[in-house]
């Protein structure tokens, strides 16, 4: 008779009217969660905005689709075709540095920035650094949890992405 594995079910976490994660259990402890908005204190909050830059090219969520909407302006510019190909080469390197970069971090880089606002009782809550996020993080994935649930607290926390995704979604509609 051969063994069945047993299936572990992915549990999404609660939230509050605003989407904001409330407090959660898993066997290594339970866990606090900070209000985007609320103070985060130094250490949490110098983490935080060095995280909250999108794919390595030092701009917040809004500013590199501004980057973005650049590259699409300077291809249609009256510019030298020469002119155009080196500023055309110069931004699309950076992002595509950004993405290499993304792409060698363990985690998501929203679920490192969700672990920012989160504690585990027992730790200090004024500070926050990469081995600890990863004890959570590894926590919750042998837990079961959601990424849905962290993915979208992370998104409560950058600023502008609301907005800037409402605006991609009606540009896609005019497209359709």
């Amino acid at each position: 008779m051969s063994e069945q594995t047993e299936q572990k079910i992915i549990r999404e976490l609660e939230v509050d009217g605003s989407g904001v994660l409330l407090p959660f259990e898993t066997k290594k402890g339970r866990y606090n969660v900070i209000r985007p908005g609320d103070p985060l204190g130094i250490v949490r909050w110098t983490e935080y905005e060095r995280l909250a830059l999108v794919m390595g090219t030092g701009q917040t969520f809004s500013q590199l689709l501004d980057a973005l909407d650049s590259v699409k302006n300077v291809l249609g510019s009256n510019k030298t075709v020469e002119q155009i190909r080196v500023e055309a080469i110069l931004l699309i390197a950076s992002i595509q540095k950004g993405i290499i970069d993304l792409s060698k971090a363990r985690f998501s880089k929203a679920i490192y920035q969700a672990s920012i606002f989160i504690w585990r009782d027992g730790d200090d809550r004024m500070t926050w650094d990469m081995a600890t996020a990863e004890d959570y993080i590894q926590d919750w994935a042998e837990e079961g949890l959601s990424e849905h649930s962290f993915f979208a607290f992370a998104a409560l926390t950058v600023n502008g992405l609301i907005p800037t995704f409402r605006k991609l979604e009606a540009e896609r509609r005019q497209l359709e």
